[in-house]
Protein backbone atom coordinates (compact mmCIF):
# COMPACT_ATOMS: atom_id res chain seq x y z
CA UNK A 1 0.00 0.00 0.00
CA UNK A 2 1.57 3.07 -1.46
CA UNK A 3 0.27 6.44 0.55
CA UNK A 4 1.91 9.53 0.58
CA UNK A 5 2.45 11.49 3.44
CA UNK A 6 -0.46 14.16 2.30
CA UNK A 7 -2.77 11.04 2.85
CA UNK A 8 -1.91 9.85 5.79
CA UNK A 9 -2.12 13.27 7.25
CA UNK A 10 -5.16 13.41 5.46
CA UNK A 11 -6.80 10.10 7.17
CA UNK A 12 -5.29 10.94 10.81
CA UNK A 13 -7.23 14.13 10.40
CA UNK A 14 -10.74 12.47 9.63
CA UNK A 15 -10.20 9.77 12.08
CA UNK A 16 -9.69 12.48 14.70
CA UNK A 17 -12.85 14.53 13.83
CA UNK A 18 -14.95 11.72 13.82
CA UNK A 19 -13.45 10.62 17.25
CA UNK A 20 -13.96 13.82 18.93
CA UNK A 21 -16.31 15.00 20.59
CA UNK A 22 -18.02 18.82 21.07
CA UNK A 23 -18.20 19.59 24.71
CA UNK A 24 -21.15 21.13 25.65
CA UNK A 25 -21.50 24.90 26.27
CA UNK A 26 -22.88 24.60 29.76
CA UNK A 27 -19.40 22.55 30.33
CA UNK A 28 -17.23 25.63 31.55
CA UNK A 29 -20.18 27.00 33.81
CA UNK A 30 -20.08 23.96 35.01
CA UNK A 31 -16.34 23.70 35.75
CA UNK A 32 -16.64 27.70 37.31
CA UNK A 33 -19.75 26.94 39.35
CA UNK A 34 -17.23 23.67 40.82
CA UNK A 35 -13.86 26.44 41.78
CA UNK A 36 -16.32 28.89 43.22
CA UNK A 37 -18.04 26.18 45.41
CA UNK A 38 -14.35 24.91 46.69
CA UNK A 39 -13.20 26.24 50.10
CA UNK A 40 -9.81 28.78 49.29
CA UNK A 41 -6.71 27.37 50.74
CA UNK A 42 -6.12 28.04 53.72
CA UNK A 43 -2.57 29.83 54.64
CA UNK A 44 -0.93 28.51 57.59
CA UNK A 45 -0.73 30.79 60.50
CA UNK A 46 3.57 31.66 61.67
CA UNK A 47 3.17 32.01 65.36
CA UNK A 48 6.51 33.98 66.66
CA UNK A 49 8.53 32.04 68.97
CA UNK A 50 8.90 33.90 72.34
CA UNK A 51 13.06 33.54 73.91
CA UNK A 52 12.23 33.44 77.88
CA UNK A 53 15.67 34.57 78.55
CA UNK A 54 16.97 34.15 82.32
CA UNK A 55 16.67 38.50 83.38
CA UNK A 56 14.49 40.68 81.41
CA UNK A 57 16.74 44.06 80.15
CA UNK A 58 15.67 46.53 82.81
CA UNK A 59 16.82 43.82 85.66
CA UNK A 60 20.14 43.61 83.63
CA UNK A 61 20.67 47.06 83.67
CA UNK A 62 19.52 47.95 87.58
CA UNK A 63 22.03 45.30 88.31
CA UNK A 64 24.92 47.50 86.39
CA UNK A 65 23.97 50.72 88.06
CA UNK A 66 24.23 48.78 91.59
CA UNK A 67 27.29 47.75 90.42
CA UNK A 68 28.28 50.85 89.41
CA UNK A 69 26.87 52.61 92.80
CA UNK A 70 28.73 49.60 95.13
CA UNK A 71 32.08 50.77 93.43
CA UNK A 72 31.42 54.73 93.89
CA UNK A 73 30.48 53.73 97.70
CA UNK A 74 33.53 51.87 97.78
CA UNK A 75 35.99 54.66 96.39
CA UNK A 76 34.40 57.10 99.13
CA UNK A 77 35.02 54.87 101.98
CA UNK A 78 38.24 54.55 100.83
CA UNK A 79 38.49 57.88 100.84
CA UNK A 80 37.30 58.29 104.40
CA UNK A 81 40.27 56.46 105.75
CA UNK A 82 43.01 58.33 108.01
CA UNK A 83 45.72 59.39 105.55
CA UNK A 84 48.48 56.23 105.67
CA UNK A 85 46.17 53.93 105.41
CA UNK A 86 43.85 55.49 102.44
CA UNK A 87 47.13 56.66 100.79
CA UNK A 88 48.57 53.25 100.49
CA UNK A 89 44.79 52.07 99.47
CA UNK A 90 44.73 54.15 96.56
CA UNK A 91 47.94 53.83 95.38
CA UNK A 92 47.72 49.66 95.34
CA UNK A 93 43.98 50.65 93.55
CA UNK A 94 45.47 53.45 91.28
CA UNK A 95 47.88 50.13 89.89
CA UNK A 96 44.92 47.78 89.37
CA UNK A 97 42.92 50.61 87.71
CA UNK A 98 43.15 49.64 84.43
CA UNK A 99 42.51 45.74 84.82
CA UNK A 100 39.67 46.60 87.19
CA UNK A 101 38.13 48.62 84.27
CA UNK A 102 38.70 46.40 81.77
CA UNK A 103 37.05 43.37 83.43
CA UNK A 104 34.06 46.07 83.99
CA UNK A 105 33.89 46.86 80.27
CA UNK A 106 33.81 43.40 79.25
CA UNK A 107 31.12 41.98 81.58
CA UNK A 108 29.39 45.04 80.46
CA UNK A 109 29.84 44.61 76.96
CA UNK A 110 28.71 40.82 77.43
CA UNK A 111 25.26 41.63 78.97
CA UNK A 112 24.47 44.28 76.68
CA UNK A 113 25.45 42.45 73.63
CA UNK A 114 23.47 39.37 75.16
CA UNK A 115 20.54 41.64 75.77
CA UNK A 116 20.33 43.38 72.51
CA UNK A 117 20.79 39.74 70.64
CA UNK A 118 17.56 38.77 73.05
CA UNK A 119 15.74 41.70 72.06
CA UNK A 120 16.19 41.62 68.66
CA UNK A 121 15.45 38.03 68.21
CA UNK A 122 11.47 38.89 69.78
CA UNK A 123 11.43 41.74 67.79
CA UNK A 124 11.80 40.15 64.56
Amino acid sequence: MNTSDKDINRLTKKILKEGMVEPSPDLSLKIMDLIMQEEPLKVPEVKKVKLHSGMPPFMIVGIIIAYLVVFAGLLMFVGQLPAGNASHMLGGLKEKLPFILTMAVIAGSLIFYSTLDKVLALRY
